[in-house]
């Protein structure tokens, strides 16, 4: 795998808690943005393309994703009421979205460094907790007003963001002798 292209996936996952972060501002205020899907999609297809034409052993798992999604779109437009492709696109793109960065990091960077996974979970810390100091968050739940997101668009998501950082991110801090860091997070 060629330094050029580990650069390019570091950059995008550091920047991936700041899209969120743009993506949660515009939809609070009712402003419809495609750039920040159009960035996230553009990189869905720069890991087909890697898996499909450079490292080509994982095929087959690339087709198992695009079968899921195509049946995914097909049942989904037989049975609602309303067709409505573009968003039963989105969903597909964010279910598919995790695993194919996962199958990405298992073939093409032996050497993943969980750093920047560390800089991912402390981007999104502060991205809650300081708009959350400052009071221009927004409430977790419109009706209870238990919580507080940041900027971000859902509680659920940025539940699952951290259930899926906060080990790894433990691991790391043990395994690299940071048990104070560790213990404080």
């Amino acid at each position: 795998m060629s330094e050029k292209i580990k650069k390019i996936f570091y950059l995008y996952l550091i920047s991936i808690p700041l899209l969120d972060c743009i993506s949660g501002i515009f939809i609070n205020n009712r402003i419809i943005i495609g750039f920040i899907y159009l960035v996230k999609l553009l990189f869905i297809l720069f890991i087909v393309c890697t898996i499909f034409f450079i490292n080509k052993k994982y095929r087959k798992y690339l087709f198992v994703l695009v079968c899921y999604s195509l049946l995914f779109l097909l049942i989904n437009g037989d049975f609602k009421e309303k067709n409505d492709l573009i968003y039963e696109i989105g969903i597909v793109i964010k279910i598919i979205y995790l695993p194919l960065i996962l199958l990405f990091v298992i073939e093409n960077i032996k050497d993943f460094k969980l750093k920047y996974l560390f800089i991912v979970f402390l981007e999104y810390l502060l991205l809650i907790f300081i708009p959350n100091i400052l009071n221009i968050g927004h409430n977790s739940y419109a009706y209870s007003k238990e919580g507080q997101v940041g900027f971000f668009i859902s509680a659920n998501v940025i539940g699952n963001i951290f259930s899926i950082l906060y080990p790894i991110i433990l691991l790391y801090l043990l395994k690299t002798n940071k048990k104070i860091y560790a213990l404080v997070i």
